[in-house]
């Protein structure tokens, strides 16, 4: 079973989203998250925290779909490289940004 595709009919119908919290949602992928942001330009607020599957591709895709986005919580999203974070910054509004990767290091 593909976990992106249980939500998809629910969400088709969401266009109008300033804010949205996927914490914890740890089967999100970026196949079922990137469609919902794509028709959701006036996103402001986004949390993804805990979302282990995304990667460098999901915060192009932000970067892209969403330039009004203010504020991003992507605390313990392992996958993202800085150079991502920094141009998602230069690309959006971004005033609020959550960051905290649970690293082998601690």
């Amino acid at each position: 079973m593909q976990t992106h595709n249980r939500a998809a009919p629910q969400a088709a119908g969401c266009t109008n989203l300033q804010s949205l919290c996927l914490a914890w949602c740890t089967k999100v992928t970026e196949e079922g998250l990137r469609p919902l942001v794509a028709r959701n330009p006036d996103l402001q607020d986004l949390d993804i925290e805990a979302l282990y599957l995304l990667t460098d591709s999901m915060l192009t895709g932000l970067a892209e779909y969403v330039p009004r986005l203010s504020r991003l919580s992507m605390r313990m999203c392992h996958r993202f490289n800085p150079e991502a974070i920094v141009a998602l910054v230069e690309a959006t509004a971004l005033r609020s940004l959550l960051v905290r990767v649970v690293g082998e290091d601690e």
